[in-house]
């Protein structure tokens, strides 16, 4: 929003990484003082002032992924399109965390998929995961 009033105004705006990592940061702050709906707030603000952020979506998966939300695989899939791929290790472990949450949400076809990603990250791995998408659903 603030974009496009400038943008109107005939200004050039530029959201700063420095504001956006203090309203993340205030959100947890938020989540941890027991004020989780003003966190839920802050962090939608967050992704929606800068979809492409990578952190952004990053704290936003995981806050989902901490209070049960809907929506968490995805979430972590966002944000693992938006990781530099300079940063393998956070990227393996958002992999996992995504494929624990397709799971949980019965679509294998996803856990597969980000198995395969995985791989790719790192050639050698091998997952018990892996038995969940063959074993029987009840």
């Amino acid at each position: 929003m603030q974009r496009l009033i400038l943008a109107a105004l005939g200004g050039i705006a530029w959201i700063s990484p420095a504001p956006l990592a203090g309203a993340v940061e205030d959100a947890l702050r938020l989540e941890r003082e027991g004020r989780v709906l003003e966190a839920r707030i802050e962090l939608t603000r967050s992704v929606e002032q800068a979809p492409d952020d990578a952190q952004a979506r990053l704290a936003w998966a995981e806050f989902l992924d901490r209070r049960g939300g809907g929506g968490v695989a995805a979430a972590y899939a966002q944000a693992i399109e938006r990781l530099p791929s300079s940063e393998s290790d956070k990227r393996r472990e958002m992999l996992r965390r995504l494929i624990t949450a397709a799971l949980l949400d019965g679509d294998t076809e996803a856990a597969g998929e980000a198995i395969e990603r995985l791989r790719g990250e790192v050639p050698s791995v091998g997952f018990a995961a892996e038995g969940a998408l063959r074993a029987p659903r009840p």
